[in-house]
Order: C-alpha cells, then sequence, then structure tokens
C-alpha cells in the first residue's frame, strides 16, 4: 500500500522479519541511533537521559533488541541535533512485498565512527580537506611497483 511519501509499504510480519525475528528497518534505525551517539561524542548514559530512559534501555534500543518508539527517536533526534528522517537516510526508496533487507551497509565501528567526529572538528577547511585527501589515497588499492619501485 503507498504511503503518504508514495513508497510502497508492506506490513506483514512474516516477510518484514529477518535474523531472529528482528526487523530490518528497525535494525537500521538502531544503527543511526548509535552511530548518530559516537559521532556526536556522547556517552549511552548521556543520551539516554536526554530521551528519559535507563543507559540499559538505550543498549538495547542500540543493539536492535528493542524496538525504539517514535517519541524516543524524536528525542534522540533532538539531542544528536538531527532531523528524524536521519534514522531513515541511506535506505531503499521503495520498498515492495516482501520485505527483504537491502544489500548490506557498510556497519561503522567506534574508532571509524570517532574518527569522522574528529574530521567534523578541523576547523581550518585547507587543514580538513588535506587530510581527507590523505584519507582517501590511503584507501585505494596501492599499486606496490610504483610506489616503491
Amino acid at each position: 500500500m503507498p504511503s503518504s511519501t508514495g513508497h510502497t509499504m508492506v506490513c506483514d510480519e512474516t516477510t518484514a522479519l529477518v535474523d531472529d525475528k528482528v526487523d530490518w528497518v528497525n535494525r537500521h534505525v538502531c544503527r543511526r541511533l548509535k552511530s548518530g551517539r559516537i559521532v556526536k561524542g556522547l556517552s549511552q548514559e548521556t543520551l539516554a537521559r536526554a530521551m528519559g530512559i535507563s543507559y540499559q534501555q538505550l543498549q538495547r534500543y542500540e543493539s536492535a533488541k528493542s524496538r525504539l518508539p517514535s517519541s524516543l527517536m524524536y528525542r534522540a533526534a533532538l539531542r544528536l541535533e538531527v532531523p528524524v528522517g536521519y534514522f531513515f537516510d541511506d535506505m531503499p526508496d521503495d520498498v515492495v512485498a516482501p520485505l527483504q533487507p537491502p544489500a548490506k551497509a557498510p556497519e561503522f565501528d567506534k574508532p571509524a565512527l570517532t574518527a569522522v567526529r574528529n574530521i567534523e572538528g578541523i576547523v581550518n577547511p585547507e587543514t580538513r580537506q588535506s587530510l581527507l585527501r590523505l584519507i582517501d589515497e590511503l584507501s585505494r588499492p596501492a599499486d606496490r611497483s610504483d610506489r616503491f619501485g
């Protein structure tokens, strides 16, 4: 059935669940919650307090063991200073029955997300651009004969 955004969604629990009955949309939202917290440099305690929940409950949301209610998603968005839509970024535009998880999205570990936060904190634009060019260069496959030959 088309949603108000024009996307086709199917609300059949038997097709929307993957991997131990965890809805892939909820898993995506929860990963975005954790990534946003780490990029902002917030502890679980700080974000949980802003959301009005315990840090243990936040852990359950971040690991997708519990579904994140929309009211808490809204509170998290306020504290993370992101639009609510942030939690749905990088999702496919059309989801059609049966719901299948999209191709595996990259999972970012805490050091990678911390590096993103630190790069965003560089105020000098030239320094920031130089660092980004260096990272880009280092991430390319190396042709050893060109570099060390």
